[in-house]
């Protein structure tokens, strides 16, 4: 599993504080209508946006990554850090980032959309995820507060946490990542000790069994001929 994040087509493994999130009918990078709104209020107010409900539980390097594009708002920011001392304000309309010293942020037009990511040198165990929402940047800490006159919203699209320093290709989980659906995206196997795992099986010689499929490897100890493919005859 490469996603550290639960819930990632739906936002639900974050707290919104100070806006409100729907889906859009704005089509996402790949036609779907998946995307999601993420609206604030006119008010002023320390913080708009969504915050992971849980802390970071993996020590070390991380990268946050995000699909967003500018609605009547245009600037995103990206943080990991509980204390806000990691972060990068996007400009969803004009393609540029500004952003604080610990980090290595990128952003790239993909689809109408712009995947922004965060790459983080160093994160505790004590840190968030944060997605933020201004109508301007903030020049800094992303929990400042800001006189917000009117509301506004941006569009959002897969979230993804991951360890080390680079944004790697979107691994959806659609619940909390304890099962996963029979069909579509090819997941990583998980193991939970109950019902999935690599099995070992024996057979007794000359028993055949139709209990589980098989893949045995074989190793030809002989000088024989070895045919692979179509053939006739092994003289052929």
């Amino acid at each position: 599993r490469v996603n550290l994040l639960d819930y990632t087509e739906d936002f639900s493994s974050f707290t919104a504080l100070n806006v409100t999130k729907s889906l859009s009918a704005t089509p996402a990078p790949d036609g779907t209508i998946t995307a999601y709104s993420l609206s604030k209020t006119a008010s002023s107010v320390p913080y708009t946006g969504l915050h992971l409900t849980t802390p970071l539980t993996n020590v070390g390097p991380h990268a946050a990554s995000i699909w967003a594009k500018a609605g009547s708002l245009s600037f995103l920011c990206l943080s990991e850090s509980h204390l806000v001392d990691v972060w990068a304000w996007f400009d969803l309309s004009n393609g540029t980032v500004s952003y604080s010293a610990g980090c290595i942020p990128t952003i790239v037009l993909d689809r109408g959309f712009y995947r922004c990511s965060l790459n983080s040198v160093s994160a505790s165990a004590t840190d968030y995820f944060l997605i933020s929402v201004k109508e301007t940047a903030a020049n800094g800490n992303p929990w400042g507060t800001f006189d917000l006159s009117s509301g506004g919203d941006i569009l959002i699209w897969h979230p993804q946490l991951e360890l080390g320093t680079t944004a790697t290709a979107y691994q959806a989980i659609l619940t909390d990542g304890s099962t996963y659906p029979a069909t579509g995206f090819p997941y990583y196997q998980k193991y939970d000790g109950t019902d999935d795992g690599m099995a070992t099986a024996s057979f007794a010689a000359g028993t055949l069994s139709n209990a589980m499929d098989c893949m045995i490897a074989v190793r030809r100890d002989s000088a024989g001929n070895a045919v692979c493919g179509l053939y006739e005859s092994v003289a052929e």
